[in-house]
């Protein structure tokens, strides 16, 4: 029997873990596959997954930037969420059907650390990309409030309409004014990545003890957000863990299996 290729495509993917993850969860659950990383821009998903994917026996993809949303045109069938919103990040080849697992992933990495954002006031920054999935898992698990700050504000009140609920919106300048009552901060763009940076990171400061900090980054593992926040000895996390998590709803999807949190601290540790 032929084995069957999973991939990540997007670029770049060079750098990506996801090749990491699920080659270690199929070892664990002893299934007969293999995740390869595959370059592509938007002028060559479409022929390739209509004419190269099936010769070569590809079962699922997990799609990253920039080819999310092209991903979803492409799809045969898509779930209520990317149907929403018009994204997917998660493509079962098998169906032609198309998913997005970013939100849930980062709830389940923030319940795997022991903190509940029921009742909580929540401060995105952020519109587009993964911010899409995050602001509506969280607008849809009983949080006290939800506020998405963006450079551009009518991006910020485009994915509120989009997602529903009372949802604020301000230009990211206005951050200090959220700060004080915010128990949950998610940076949800690549601020922080090489070459960009928060000018200030002052409003750190105004944050509770006991509040947390969410960079979805993962390269840096600290951003300077980060050690900000544990300067001030505030909990805080980056990407990876939202990345390991978001996978394993996605490999529920290929395999019908969803790992636990054993496997989570373990690739945690490994990766």
């Amino acid at each position: 029997m032929q084995k069957k290729i999973f991939a990540v495509i997007g670029n770049p993917v060079s750098h990506s873990k996801s090749p990491d993850i699920y080659n270690y969860l199929f070892k664990k659950y002893n299934i007969d596959g293999t995740y390869i990383a595959i370059e592509l821009n938007e002028e060559n998903i479409e022929q390739f997954l209509k004419e190269f994917a099936k010769g070569m026996n590809l079962k699922g993809v997990n799609v990253t930037m920039p080819l999310k949303e092209k991903a979803a045109t492409l799809s045969r069938r898509l779930d209520s969420l990317s149907e929403l919103l018009k994204t997917v990040n998660t493509l079962d080849l098998t169906t032609g059907t198309g998913y997005t697992t970013d939100g849930k992933g980062l709830l389940l990495s923030l319940n795997y650390r022991g903190f509940d954002i029921t009742g909580k006031n929540v401060v995105v920054i952020g519109a587009g990309g993964a911010a899409k999935s995050i602001c509506y898992e969280i607008a849809r698990a009983k949080v006290n409030s939800l506020t998405i700050l963006n450079r551009t504000l009518l991006k910020a009140k485009e994915l509120a309409d989009i997602v529903g609920g009372a949802i604020k919106t301000d230009d990211l300048s206005k951050m200090d004014e959220y700060m004080q009552d915010c128990d949950l901060l998610i940076n949800c763009t690549s601020i922080g990545m090489k070459g960009k940076d928060f000018e200030d990171l002052s409003f750190i400061n105004l944050l509770k003890k006991n509040s947390f900090v969410y960079d979805i980054i993962y390269e840096p593992r600290k951003t300077r957000l980060l050690k900000e926040a544990e300067k001030n000895n505030i909990k805080c996390c980056n990407g990876l863990d939202m990345l390991i998590c978001q996978a394993f709803y996605a490999f529920e999807i290929f395999s019908g299996i969803m790992p636990d949190k054993e496997e989570r601290d373990e690739l945690l540790n490994m990766l």
